[in-house]
């Protein structure tokens, strides 16, 4: 299992990881050396980060209120705004994007929908091939404030459907 405070404290910026292994002794003890050797190679930990982890750690439970407080209003409000659209909300437990199903319309796939969606819309989203999914998906973040992410799905939605009912 891996973690660090990119995840649990929203600090992509400051690198500090750990790991906790578990299985089988023989081949935790193989999995532990290699992955030592790539930390102590390729992973040092810079010493103002860890004298920061007090103060981090401390102010880490108001980050993450704030951020679960952003992801399920964005969530809720996609739902929302595609329900009874072209576009449907993929299910999710927890994470920080939400996945959109689109219509596969006028052989538009995924990536000509990521550009489209920047190009005319001024939204950037990803194309869902990159996630591995079939067909014609955008992951949009969570994490973008409420109403720009309002703002930008409207753009969107208006954009599907002209292109639904005039062509591309």
């Amino acid at each position: 299992m891996l973690s660090g405070l990119s995840k649990i404290a929203a600090l992509p910026q400051l690198k500090l990881a750990w790991w906790h292994a578990r299985g089988p002794q023989g081949l935790v003890r193989t999995a532990l050396a290699r992955l030592e050797l790539i930390a102590d190679t390729f992973l040092g930990a810079a010493t103002p980060v860890q004298l920061a982890l007090p103060h981090i750690f401390a102010a880490m439970p108001a980050m993450q209120a704030q951020i679960s407080r952003r992801t399920l209003a964005n969530l809720t409000h996609l739902r929302s705004a595609c329900r009874g659209s072209a576009v449907s909300v993929l299910d999710v437990d927890a994470g920080w994007l939400a996945l959109l199903r689109l219509p596969d319309v006028h052989d538009l796939g995924d990536a000509a929908w990521s550009h489209r969606s920047l190009e005319r819309c001024g939204v950037l989203v990803q194309p869902g091939h990159l996630y591995e999914l079939p067909g014609v998906h955008l992951a949009v973040s969570l994490l973008t404030p409420e109403p720009v992410l309002a703002a930008g799905l409207d753009r969107l939605l208006d954009h599907l459907a002209e292109v639904l009912t005039c062509g591309p």
